[in-house]
């Protein structure tokens, strides 16, 4: 009897240890932004994907929210949520936010109807056309300083491509990954009659951003780059990339 005394005890304390070390749980907010962040994909897109595999390596057990973007920028500002899994850095947003080393590398292209005259070496050129733009994107500095520009608002890229079918709109900017993406799986009859202009307009880091109202964000910030640094050097992180045929 005191040997199953004994046993149960010592189940009892390695239960509660396993619990002691469990991972930290993290909550998480992202905007739905396929092929980066898509729940209806393996891994729920490219960059939860490598943000999940990076926090888990760490420690850490991130549970998802998928929010607008203003939502999960918000949120994170006042601590309802610990992280933003897809964020773009502006000296605004990191007065509350804390960035980790950069995960991803967004190209930011223009798109234009086929057979349009169009070029593009200086936003000088750009004078005078309408622009398709999403709403609160943080594009590269000098195109989003650039009040010369006629830059329409739209919530999300589809409807912008829509418009610049239509002729609505000369020009269309987003990150070439999230257009080519898109047009793949909505529009796809129409995609041949688009062309990306050859000129970057620019080239975005991606990060997480941890709420600097949770008291650890220094910490949560250098695990996470901790394990980044790690998935990079064993091949996770090049793994990861061609799970989801993403070409940089």
């Amino acid at each position: 009897m005191r040997a199953k005394i004994s046993q149960v005890t010592f189940f009892v304390i390695l239960l509660l240890a396993v619990y002691a070390v469990r991972a930290e749980q993290l909550r998480m907010a992202a905007d739905h932004w396929p092929p980066y962040v898509d729940e209806s994909v393996p891994g729920r897109g490219l960059a939860i994907d490598l943000v999940t595999t990076a926090f888990s390596r760490a420690g850490y057990d991130s549970r998802l929210t998928t929010e607008s973007w203003s939502r999960a920028l918000e949120g994170a500002r006042i601590g309802v949520y610990d992280v933003v899994a897809n964020i773009w850095y502006t000296d605004d947003r990191a007065r509350d936010l804390d960035y980790s080393e950069p995960y991803l590398v967004n190209d930011i292209r223009l798109m234009k109807r086929k057979g349009s005259n169009i070029r593009y070496d200086r936003l000088d050129d750009l004078k005078g056309l309408l622009i398709g733009v999403v709403k609160d994107y943080a594009y590269p500095k000098d195109f989003a300083s650039a009040s010369q520009l006629i830059k329409i608002s739209n919530d999300a890229i589809l409807p912008a491509l829509g418009e610049l079918l239509k002729g609505q709109y000369d020009l269309v900017v987003g990150d070439k990954h999230e257009i080519d993406f898109t047009l793949g799986k909505f529009l796809p009859n129409d995609s041949e009659n688009l062309e990306f202009l050859a000129k970057s307009v620019g080239q975005n880091k991606l990060y997480i951003a941890v709420s600097k109202a949770n008291p650890q964000h220094k910490k949560i910030v250098q695990d996470f780059n901790r394990a980044l640094r790690a998935m990079k050097k064993d091949g996770t992180y090049q793994r990861i990339l061609n799970s989801h045929q993403f070409q940089p």
